[in-house]
């Protein structure tokens, strides 16, 4: 893991029909569970900035996760939610912390809080900063950059301009980690270019609508191939290069 943040990601609960804000706190429990796991009766927001909910039970919410500057990064839709911790005075955070139901839903990326601890602090995502966490941190890392790539609305093509994208297969222990290196190689650290091989195709097509020229160089390919799989890595080639990509693979 990297040092300590200074900052907290802020968690806040919206009415989706409103926009009207419901509550704002520095934390959240059993939110994110892995996919294995029973989703908890109860999802806890804890050190509470401000809380307006006025009413028991708001029928479509969503979660926005805010960085130190208090700009949107990540959104969830949640659904229904209902509040099951007695409420103060509307507008006071008289309690530090208060429990909702999410009627099940939960984010099945258990290592998705830790990361965007991480994306909400005051220092940048550095080049390759993904490959110093845990390898089970990838997908949840992995998860946090398609999230808040779409979150800022961003499309899904190619906006580096490095002549040739590189992809360091010594890095790409698993298939999260073979696209958290495609996505930084693709679109700088923290970018996005497909979490799966569907989703490979669709950024490919939608660069090559934009008229980009794309061209690849996939160092230790060997290691890819080993911890990946031949088969994997000879569809994610072939992929590419039925959409032009000139992909050198050097072993």
């Amino acid at each position: 893991m990297n040092s300590e943040q200074s900052t907290s990601p802020i968690y806040r609960l919206i009415d989706q029909g409103s926009r009207k804000e419901l509550i704002t706190a520095e934390g959240i429990q059993g939110f994110f569970v892995a996919p294995d796991q029973t989703p908890p009766n109860d999802v806890t927001f804890t050190k509470v900035h401000t809380f307006h909910q006025t009413r028991k039970k708001t029928e479509d919410t969503d979660l926005e996760i805010l960085n130190y500057r208090q700009e949107k990064i990540g959104e969830y839709y949640i659904g229904p939610t209902s509040l099951n911790t007695p409420a103060p005075h509307t507008g006071s955070a008289e309690c530090t912390s208060f429990s909702y139901s999410f009627f099940g839903y939960t984010c099945e990326f258990p290592r998705a809080g830790e990361v965007w601890l991480r994306w909400a602090g005051k220092d940048i995502v550095e080049p390759g900063e993904w490959a110093t966490y845990p390898v089970e941190f990838h997908e949840s890392w992995l998860h946090v950059v398609q999230t808040a790539w779409f979150t800022a609305r961003r499309s899904t093509i190619r906006y580096g301009t490095d002549a040739i994208a590189h992809i360091d297969g010594s890095k790409t222990g698993t298939r999260s980690s073979f696209f958290c290196a495609l996505g930084e190689a693709m679109n700088g650290p923290g970018g996005y270019f497909g979490s799966n091989l569907d989703a490979l195709i669709d950024c490919l097509s939608s660069t090559r609508r934009a008229g980009q020229e794309l061209r690849v160089a996939w160092d230790n390919f060997s290691s890819s191939r080993e911890k990946l799989g031949e088969d994997f890595v000879n569809l994610a080639v072939g992929i590419m290069e039925r959409f032009g990509v000139q992909v050198t693979c050097q072993e």
